[in-house]
């Protein structure tokens, strides 16, 4: 947890539209909750073991209470679906204090609204922002929406029942899309700064689609909202410094879950690479790094990996054991 500290919140309301959970959580003896800034998540303690982060939707000038969505599918990875089953109005959840590793940029005035449609052009020297939001990955949009002093354009791509557990957003100019087309990007510029957040694929495609059209990695801000492996991963094993074993990782499990198969303890949080909870030392071999915790001098360094996300283009990995 953050800084050590827990949060008792209590579930105050609960809606379940579209396969979406949305639950308001309050302070379980009242008052107002720690402050936050839009983008920011907190981890939620489940009752089955699991640690789960949830990013914020609701307005963050709101101390009141905390807003989270739960997308619920059936490739569950046990947190959406022991939400559904057990967050009933009245009970309790732990949590860690909001962490923001998804900011806005500098300088925004979080009591101004922006006026909102087509991205222009620089103009005096305000540099308008581009939300992109791939299905569940709406959520802390939605909180940088409320906020956002810039002009900027706000666009959904995904399922319309999705979309719809949220209600009307014609507040903030939203506009819907089943997928990445070119209405996305009227009045891009080089200098825009785009806010992406979403699944793997979605994210990906974005990236490409940004890059075509001039706009680097230092303008893009984003955050994942899961993890997802390709078809024809390769396995390979992994290998703990000091310990005559080796354990394989198939094509489709992560290095956490073999380490966890094999009888270790993985410090998993968040599970796709954002928080660095799991972070374990490389003693030999390269990893293929898939976080977004890391920077890029540190990937290449090569001296630590992710196992909840990342995986390995050295036939053998050498790590230190799991404490």
């Amino acid at each position: 947890m953050n800084g050590g500290q827990t949060l008792a919140l209590r579930v105050t309301q609960r809606r379940d539209k579209g396969g979406v959970l949305l639950l308001e959580l309050q302070a379980a003896e009242g008052g107002l909750l720690p402050p936050f800034t839009a983008g920011a998540h907190i981890t939620l303690q489940l009752g089955n073991g699991l640690a789960r982060q949830y990013s914020l939707y609701n307005s963050s000038a709101e101390q009141h209470r905390y807003c989270i969505a739960v997308l619920v599918t059936r490739h569950s990875r046990g947190g959406g679906s022991w939400l559904k089953e057990h967050a009933l109005p009245g009970i309790v959840l732990w949590a860690s204090p909001p962490l923001n590793n998804f900011p806005q940029g500098k300088g925004d005035d979080p009591l101004s609204r922006a006026t909102t449609g087509p991205l222009p052009f620089e103009e005096n020297g305000i540099t308008p922002r581009l939300l992109l939001a791939g299905g569940i990955g709406i959520t802390p949009l939605l909180a940088m929406a409320e906020v956002c002093s810039r002009q900027f354009a706000f666009h959904y791509v995904g399922r319309s029942d999705t979309l719809s557990a949220f209600g009307s957003m014609e507040h903030f100019g939203l506009q819907a899309h089943s997928a990445i087309d070119e209405s996305l990007f009227t009045g891009l510029t080089a200098k825009t700064e785009v806010y992406l957040c979403g699944n793997g694929a979605f994210m990906q495609a974005a990236r490409e689609a940004l890059a075509a059209r001039g706009v680097g990695d230092e303008r893009i801000f984003a955050e994942s909202f899961s993890l997802a492996l390709q078809e024809d991963e390769q396995g390979f094993w992994l290998e703990i410094a000091g310990e005559d074993r080796r354990i394989w990782v198939n094509g489709q499990q992560t290095m956490a879950e073999a380490l966890i198969e094999a009888g270790y303890e993985v410090a998993i949080s968040c599970g796709i690479g954002q928080c660095g909870s799991c972070a374990l030392d490389i003693v030999e071999g390269e990893a293929d790094h898939r976080d977004a915790f890391l920077t890029n001098e540190q990937k290449t360094a090569q001296r630590r990996v992710m196992p909840c996300c990342s995986r390995s283009l050295s036939p053998v990995l050498v790590i230190d054991a799991p404490e």
